[in-house]
């Protein structure tokens, strides 16, 4: 869910815009992004992993300037 607001907890939820991903990926890692609305900075770093029902894995990165890799 990308969200409005200075967490998830505390969102607009009338701006929640919803992502449906298929039943068959599966996530782990960072679960709650919040990027700053003057520099597009994250408040954290870190990584996540796609793993698909297939055996598939793809790890994601996310660096202290906001781009995301993999």
């Amino acid at each position: 869910i990308l969200f409005k607001g200075a967490s998830y907890s505390l969102r607009d939820p009338s701006s929640d815009e919803l992502s449906e991903f298929p039943g068959s990926l599966s996530f782990s890692g960072l679960d709650e992004v919040v990027f700053s609305k003057l520099t597009g900075e994250p408040n954290q770093v870190g990584g996540f992993i796609i793993t698909a029902s297939t055996g598939d894995v793809k790890n994601i990165s996310l660096n202290s300037k906001g781009t995301v890799s993999y």
